[in-house]
């Protein structure tokens, strides 16, 4: 019987540093497939209800690094100079139920 590989979504940064995507995102892609995973691929640009759809295919979501931050004001915190500034869209995928 043929097993089916999980699904891994992989929501793709793009606020700041879109060449930085380009070069991580296939090496994250590279890293579930070597461990019998098919990555899938998330924008962030979308509607916070499409961004959950598409999560709810997958069987879990792998959070890679980004130069931006989630808005620390939303768990009451203040925001570290060491930081970059939130991401609008990264502030919204959050708020996906995963």
């Amino acid at each position: 019987m043929k097993t089916v590989p999980p699904r891994i979504a992989i929501p793709l940064p793009h606020s700041l540093d879109p060449e930085y995507g380009e070069r991580a995102i296939p090496q994250y892609e590279r890293a579930v497939e070597l461990a019998g995973g098919e990555p899938v691929r998330i924008p962030l640009d979308q509607p916070s209800a499409e961004v959950a759809k598409l999560i709810a295919r997958c069987d879990a979501v792998l959070l890679p690094g980004s130069k931006a931050d989630i808005d620390p004001a939303k768990f009451r915190a203040p925001r570290s100079p060491h930081t970059a500034a939130a991401s609008p869209c990264s502030a919204s995928a959050t708020g996906c139920k995963v």
